[in-house]
Order: structure tokens, then C-alpha cells, then sequence
């Protein structure tokens, strides 16, 4: 799934910013702070379903 940022903490719900658009969310449990980066695990119907990960560097 996409990569997007916590654009508010995700206590599980909350914002994220993929590109420039921003998409209410729910993290699968756990708490993420703001300005984390997070992907896409699932969408259902409204529902989006996130997970964190760690920032993609490029070599």
C-alpha cells in the first residue's frame, strides 16, 4: 500500500497526508505519533486500515 504521514497522533484514529491529500485513518492498534510514516494494510469501504514503518531512504 501507499506510504503516507501522521499528520496527527493516531490514538488509533486519526490523519495522514499521502501527497497532498489528507485521509482519516486507523492504525491496526497501536499508538503513532505524529510525523510518522505509515502504510497502507487494508481499505474497506471508508475504512483505511494503517500500520507504521520505518522511512524510506533512497541509496
Amino acid at each position: 500500500g501507499d506510504v503516507g504521514i501522521a499528520d496527527s497522533p493516531l490514538r488509533p484514529a486519526g490523519r495522514v497526508r499521502f501527497g497532498d491529500q489528507y485521509v482519516d485513518v486507523v492504525s491496526e492498534g497501536s499508538f503513532i505519533e505524529e510525523g510518522a510514516y505509515v502504510r497502507i494494510l487494508k481499505i474497506r469501504g471508508n475504512h483505511i486500515l494503517v500500520r507504521q514503518v520505518q522511512p524510506v531512504t533512497e541509496v
